[in-house]
C-alpha cells in the first residue's frame, strides 16, 4: 500500500515539476492592403491534446481574417473567429497529442494601418493534453509592424517591357526611313 502511494506522490510531483509549453506569436511585417501570416509557435509540447488561444491587437493595424494549420501538426482540428474587433479566439485539437517545437498555426490578418503604425499582438492560452489534464504555459506576445509597400514588380516589368516595344518599333521605322 505504502509503495503505490510513493508512486502516486512521485507521479504527481513530477508532472508539476514538467516544463512548461511556451506559445509565441512572432514578430511580422506587412504593408498596408496586404494579407499576411503571422505564426504562433509552441516550444516544449508534450501530447497536446486541445489548446485555446485569444489573441488581442489594435484592429486600425490589422485585422483577423481565419487562421490555417501549422508544419508542427498538420491533421489538427482549427477554428477561429473574431469576437469583437482586435480580438481573436482560436480553438485548436488532435485527438493524438501534439509533440514537439514548431508553428502549430498561422493567422490570417488584412493589414490596416499606415506605413510606420505597429500593434502589439498579445496572447492568452489554456492548454489541456490527450487525456484532459491541463497543461502548464507560457506565453510571448508579439509585434506587428506596417512597412512601406515594395514596387510593384509586376506593374514595373510591364512597363519596361511596353517601352522597350516602343523603342524597338520607333527604332524600325527610323531604320526603314534612312534607307
Amino acid at each position: 500500500m505504502m509503495n503505490r502511494f510513493l508512486v502516486m506522490i512521485l507521479a504527481l510531483i513530477g508532472h508539476a515539476m514538467a516544463a512548461a509549453t511556451t506559445v509565441s506569436v512572432m514578430d511580422s511585417k506587412g504593408a498596408k492592403g496586404e494579407m499576411v501570416k503571422v505564426p504562433i509557435n509552441i516550444a516544449g509540447a508534450l501530447n497536446l491534446g486541445a489548446m485555446g488561444i485569444v489573441l488581442s491587437y489594435d484592429p486600425a493595424v490589422i485585422k483577423g481574417t481565419g487562421v490555417e494549420r501549422g508544419t508542427l501538426a498538420p491533421n489538427v482540428i482549427v477554428e477561429s473567429n473574431e469576437i469583437s474587433p482586435g480580438n481573436m479566439r482560436i480553438s485548436i485539437a488532435d485527438s493524438r497529442g501534439v509533440s514537439g517545437d514548431g508553428t502549430i498555426v498561422e493567422v490570417n490578418f488584412e493589414v490596416k494601418g499606415d506605413a510606420g503604425s505597429s500593434s502589439q499582438i498579445d496572447i492568452k492560452t489554456t492548454g489541456y493534453d490527450s487525456n484532459l489534464l491541463d497543461v502548464q504555459m507560457t506565453t510571448k506576445a508579439g509585434r506587428f509592424t506596417v512597412e512601406e509597400a515594395g514596387l510593384p514588380i509586376i506593374q514595373i516589368t510591364v512597363v519596361a517591357i511596353v517601352v522597350l516595344l516602343i523603342v524597338i518599333s520607333a527604332y524600325k521605322k527610323i531604320s526603314k526611313k534612312e534607307q
